[in-house]
């Protein structure tokens, strides 16, 4: 009879486990329709996070995806497959929670379970099924902290509730429940504050960086995401059950810096019945969800009391309030899902036990901690970008130009620069970056606008950003007078933004807002279409907006329109970055700078104070030159300047502003400006012939620090030496230099004259004999030589080196007059 029994059991057990290998298999290799159709948005984050471009768009989610996401992109991985694999991967994980519990078989239960819980759904969703994978670990992990109570499980379970927050944040207080939970187990207090503070270390501390992160861009301490759940919030706080596309903000009243925090609770309290029936709705509809697999759960809930389902329970308790308290949408619950199904397969185990046929097994876990040291990983990794990112960060145009001399090639950079750069009204230079993203290959829409923005515009292709493709598309056919396609294409791009940009997802008392929201919602002009304009020239822009006004398709957003346009054009130091660069590249280099470039100059200024006022005008000169020197020479030297108006059209201003109000900042640049030794010199010499002193000595001290880790920048120092009366450390430098070029004719002047400034005449003499005796001479040499003969009385020698002088080609006619004339006056 217990030979019948056992056999049962293991044929029982072996379909089981042949069941979930099937169903891991079905769901890994037939993927649904991934709902998480943002993913490019997503991606993009990611790279901004991974470039170090400053953008508080990071901001607005949690960085795991994001990251993943990029990286997805940049090994050219098949879209589908972080979906199907996270898939794969939870049905594992779920087999190591459920064979603690009872052994292999049971733990086949429990994955079968999670894969037929998938397949019940057709679709897909990339971040949800990540964070699915996630929660499982954790689930895992807290159920064998609270069976063992010691240090290594509670590190490990807080560090995947950690990475469980990474994701996405409706755990973010359940670590404190969870700890809380576990305080009616343990036996001693020490023992109980000791294991909770390491998990709850674990837990938060993955929190830290990102909050570092956050502060960085925006001056306030945020540790989770900064926009994202605001939508939510506040069709929440009005009482709707689901989540809504569109401007949440407008249908509220509030503007883009209002705290919606601070509203809704104002809101809530100002009806709460209204409130709190907007919450049992919401969980009236999550059940309505999955009602069936709600019932599995509360039966194997009955069924199987044990600390594991109870624990179980609680999470989905939690789970559920938390997101009820905001505005829901399915996609929420499906992590929900797999650990609904898990209770089930736990009553279904005791069902299995009662009949006899559950075989018995070891309770070993052999997935769990290996897929968290995998997570684990990847989290390590995305916190290491996250750290980095504060002190690497630029802006936009700053941070992609120095990514593309590191990636000439990338095409994602590519496209984000000419975007940069067409904002600024550089269309040439954002046109030509297009075309080099469309060559590098992955990135279709790139190709799309540079075919569009210089032909006629064709259908865009079927992208995520087809709707922003649309409207670029419309005003190239309006900059073109193709007035007929236009109409077309602004009804069809009107027609996305009514049914995708203004969406209620309920019904009933929800539906009754969608006409109060496409009224409120202004996006179509504040941003969108105005975000179109940006790919064309200020010239083509006005001209497109002339044309909008005489049409009445856009007589009811024109002025906002114009308004967003205007200021879209705002200016930070990325257009100064810009000026300087379309500058350099001119045909003749620093030295022709044109005088051509009009109201940009008080641009550049302006752009320069701005800097100044937000503390960034270090980073700004470190961060934006093609050359250092060069920099140095538009933006600090006046001296160096004075008088040539090829450099002196648009930058004087600058050069002005930041010698005479801003010396502090000017030395303040100079202590991160070690590699660039001409700049410090060069800066040196600006702030003496500004008159600070003080700061001149500073920056001399750096550059000769400088110059002699680089090599570079010497003869500049040795000559800045000399100006400023230092000329022992100035006769130096000039040695060291003379000692790798012995006949070098300017350094052998140079130190003739070092010397004759020290009184040391008769040194200074074969110094100049040998310069004045070189192959094309320098003049001074040969004058400084008849000076110094001169004064001896040796007046053959005198007479000799001013006849060389005013006969060399290099003096000028009017000054070899003069020579001769000096010579005959003294002689």
């Amino acid at each position: 009879m217990a030979k019948n029994a056992q056999r049962a059991a293991l044929a029982t057990a072996v379909l089981i486990g042949a069941a979930a290998l099937a169903a891991a298999a079905w769901q890994f290799a037939s993927p649904g329709q991934d709902l998480a159709f943002n993913l490019g948005l997503y991606a993009d984050r990611g790279e901004m996070l991974l470039h170090g471009v400053r953008s508080r768009a990071v901001t607005w989610t949690m960085p795991l995806v994001s990251l993943l996401w990029a990286a997805r992109q940049h090994l050219d991985i098949d879209p589908s497959l972080p979906a199907r694999l996270a898939g794969l991967l939870s049905a594992l994980a779920a087999f190591g929670l459920g064979a603690r519990g009872g052994g292999p078989a049971r733990g086949a239960l429990f994955a079968l379970a999670v894969s037929a819980a998938a397949l019940a759904r057709t679709d897909s969703d990339t971040e949800q099924e990540i964070y699915s994978l996630a929660l499982l670990l954790f689930l895992g992990l807290e159920l064998a902290r609270q069976r063992t109570r010691t240090l290594l499980p509670a590190a490990l379970a807080g560090g995947a509730a950690g990475i469980t927050l990474l994701i996405r944040t409706p755990l973010f207080l359940f670590p404190l429940l969870s700890a809380v939970y576990a305080w009616s187990k343990e036996q001693t207090a020490r023992r109980w504050l000791l294991g909770s503070a390491v998990f709850l270390l674990f837990a938060y501390s993955p929190l830290l960086p990102w909050a570092r992160l956050n502060h960085s861009l925006t001056g306030k301490i945020i540790f989770l995401e900064e926009e994202r759940p605001v939508s939510n919030l506040i069709t929440g706080a009005l009482g709707l059950t689901f989540t809504i596309e569109g401007d949440a903000r407008a249908l509220a009243g509030l503007s883009r810096d209002e705290n919606a925090f601070r509203w809704a609770a104002r809101t809530v309290a100002e009806n709460p019945g209204r409130y709190a029936g907007a919450v049992a709705r919401r969980a009236w509809h999550v059940f309505l969800m999955s009602p069936w697999l709600f019932l599995l759960a509360g039966l194997g809930l009955l069924l199987a009391r044990s600390p594991e389902t109870r624990f179980l329970a609680l999470f989905c308790a939690y789970f559920v309030f938390m997101h009820c308290l905001l505005s829901i949408e399915e996609r929420y619950f499906y992590p929900l899902r797999y650990v609904l199904a898990l209770l089930g397969a736990a009553g279904a185990w005791e069902l299995l036990k009662r009949a006899g046929l559950a075989l018995a097994g070891g309770n070993k876990d052999f997935f769990t901690r290996p897929l968290f040291a995998g997570a684990a990983a990847l989290a390590a990794a995305a916190l290491v970008v996250i750290w980095r990112y504060p002190a690497v960060a630029r802006p936009p145009l700053i941070a992609l130009t120095r990514e593309l001399g590191e990636r000439p090639g990338e095409a994602w950079l590519l496209k984000r620069r000419g975007e940069a750069l067409f904002a600024l009204g550089l269309t040439g230079y954002g046109t030509q970056d297009l075309r080099r993203a469309c060559a590098a290959g992955r990135e279709p829409g790139a190709c799309w606008l540079y075919d569009a923005l210089t032909g006629r515009p064709a259908e865009p292709p079927q992208l995520f950003e087809r709707y922003g493709l649309l409207l670029v598309k419309l005003v190239r056919e309006l900059e073109l007078g193709d007035r007929a396609a236009a109409r077309e294409t602004f009804r069809a791009a009107m027609t996305i933004w009514l049914k995708e940009r203004n969406l209620v997802r309920g019904g009933g008392r929800d539906k009754a807002e969608l006409a109060r929201l496409i009224e409120t919602n202004k996006t179509f002009w504040d941003s969108d279409l105005s975000g179109a304009l940006l790919y064309f020239s200020p010239e083509a822009r006005r001209r497109v907006l002339g044309v909008m006004r005489t049409m009445p398709e856009f007589s009811a957003g024109i002025g906002r329109l114009e308004t967003a346009a205007a200021a879209a054009q705002g200016l930070d130091y990325d257009m100064a970055l810009a000026i300087l660069q379309e500058t350099l590249k001119g045909p003749a280099g620093p030295a022709g700078a044109t005088v051509g470039l009009g109201p940009q100059a008080a641009a550049l200024t302006l752009a320069l104070e701005t800097a100044r006022d937000n503390g960034t005008l270090a980073d700004m000169l470190l961060g934006c030159g093609p050359s250092m020197t060069e920099v140095g020479e538009f933006y600090v030297a006046p001296a160096a300047a004075a008088g040539n108006p090829a450099r002196t059209g648009c930058f004087t201003p600058a050069m002005r502003w930041l010698v005479r109000r801003d010396a502090a900042s000017a030395s303040a640049l100079a202590a991160g400006s070690e590699k660039f030794p001409g700049f410090l010199v060069t800066a040196a010499a600006a702030l003496r012939a500004g008159g600070k002193a003080g700061e001149a000595d500073l920056l001399a001290g750096a550059a000769q620090r400088a110059a002699g880790k680089q090599g570079k920048g010497l003869k500049e120092l040795a000559l800045l030496y000399q100006d400023m009366g230092r000329y022992t450390e100035s006769l130096a430098i000039a040695r060291g230099l003379l000692a790798a070029a012995p006949a070098d004719p300017e350094l052998n002047n140079s130190i003739g004259v070092l010397l004759l400034f020290l009184k040391r005449d008769a040194e200074a003499e074969p110094f100049f004999v040998k310069a004045a005796g070189a192959p094309a001479a320098p003049v001074s040499a040969q004058l400084n030589l008849a000076a110094l003969y001169a004064r001896r009385g040796d007046r053959e020698g005198a007479i000799r080196y001013y006849a060389l002088a005013a006969a060399n080609p290099s003096l000028p006619a009017p000054q070899r007059a003069a020579v001769l004339a000096a010579a005959a006056g003294r002689f």
